[in-house]
């Protein structure tokens, strides 16, 4: 009966004894914190020596290892203290991954940080330290969205991706809307091919009403690149809708159309393009494009010329402008051959249209030709017109 007795307080003061353990680790860890900070405090940490770079980080790494054991013990890991320490621990190893050797101390300093502070706001009941755990989450989420920043330049997108989603959720906690993380977040998703996540947040982006409105294009376009067509034009419509003289989500449903055959409602869209912007070349290009794939010549003229105003030294539209009549006189030289040939007057009056024609041709595709002269069509194209118009010393010119 007494060895019983002497026993379970022998197991008691053993309990206490390492529950005071716990406690002092705690405290040690503090302490080990404190001479990090102080070195950190007494140098600029761009310039800081070699030596004291690694008395920062052996202070740290004696931090880390009170601390850990003290979150897993059954009296420190349910008090506050214990976490907030830890997240304070972990802050200043996050300001300090980018130099050699911390990086061994932890993989993820940012995320242990922040987890750390938003457990010690989970047990701190009272809010007696709510100030202090939000000023450290609140230098977390900077410090993530900074490394986001420098994974992102050094083409690191998932890692971007991962920073930048540990920052919106560290705002998230806060009561914040870090409008750049989140916007990050999305493009460097985008950027890992990571297309799921990328949606999630330019959603949350326009759900939100950022006024970015290339948000439509960029979740268009990761619908697009997942196979989900029907969805991505849905969000191009959805923009569209919002912003009806929207020249870029104009023209991205333009595209869309014109890959899809739907020249129609590619036109309509070129009209209501041109009326916001009637001094775009471009614009006018494609809409002769599309006037053509319509059979719709004299307009099809109209807006090659109108391109061809704004910008002469547009090669496609002088190509194209050339081709026209070129292919028109072409067409009736065919009727002219297949005529029979005692129908002498519509023969001529067959060729003097495709004369006329082809000289009408020839400004555009000689000026074709000074854009790029290695063309092969606009080559053929103007030997031929040479031939017809009895003009060979230009052909010798060509060679």
């Amino acid at each position: 009966m007494k060895t019983k007795n002497i026993f379970s307080i022998a197991v008691a003061m053993l309990f206490i004894n390492f529950a005071v353990a716990q406690s002092s680790a705690v405290q040690n860890a503090r302490l080990s914190y404190n001479d990090a900070l102080a070195l950190v405090a007494n140098n600029d940490m761009e310039t800081m020596s070699p030596e004291d770079l690694t008395k920062v980080k052996n202070k740290i790494a004696d931090a880390i290892k009170f601390i850990e054991p003290a979150i897993s013990h059954e009296k420190t890991s349910v008090k506050e203290k214990t976490w907030r320490y830890r997240g304070d621990i972990y802050q200043l190893l996050g300001r300090f991954i980018s130099k050699d050797g911390f990086s061994e101390l932890s993989k993820d300093p940012v995320k242990l940080g922040a987890d750390s502070y938003i457990k010690a706001m989970e047990l701190d009941t009272k809010n007696r330290y709510e100030d202090e755990n939000k000023r450290g989450l609140a230098i977390m989420e900077n410090i993530a969205v900074n490394d986001g920043i420098n994974k992102y330049n050094l083409e690191d997108f998932a890692g971007a991706y991962q920073s930048f989603d540990n920052a919106c959720m560290m705002a998230e906690k806060m009561g914040i809307v870090d409008s750049t993380a989140i916007t990050n977040a999305g493009l460097s998703a985008n950027r890992a091919e990571d297309y799921e996540n990328a949606i999630k947040y330019y959603r949350t982006a326009l759900d939100m009403n950022f006024p970015d409105r290339n948000l439509y294009i960029l979740t268009y376009d990761a619908l697009n690149k997942m196979g989900d067509k029907e969805q991505a034009l849905a969000i191009l419509r959805e923009g569209l809708q919002k912003f009806p003289a929207d020249q870029d989500l104009l023209i991205t449903e333009i595209n869309v159309y014109l890959n899809d055959g739907k020249l129609e409602e590619a036109l309509g869209n070129l009209e209501k393009s041109l009326e916001n912007d009637p001094e775009n070349a471009m614009l006018r290009y494609t809409a002769g494009s599309v006037y053509d794939s319509l059979d719709k010549k004299p307009e099809a003229r109209a807006a090659y010329e109108k391109a061809i105003a704004l910008n002469p030294d547009y090669f496609e539209a002088n190509y194209n402008l050339g081709a026209s009549y070129y292919n028109e006189a072409a067409g009736i030289i065919k009727d002219v051959n297949q005529m029979d040939l005692n129908a002498t007057k519509a023969m001529k009056e067959g060729t003097e249209k495709a004369t006329a024609l082809f000289t009408t041709a020839l400004p555009y595709l000689e000026k074709a030709y000074e854009i790029e002269p290695t063309d092969p069509g606009t080559v053929q194209s103007l030997k031929e017109i040479y031939v017809r118009l009895n003009m060979l010393d230009k052909i010798k010119a060509m060679k």
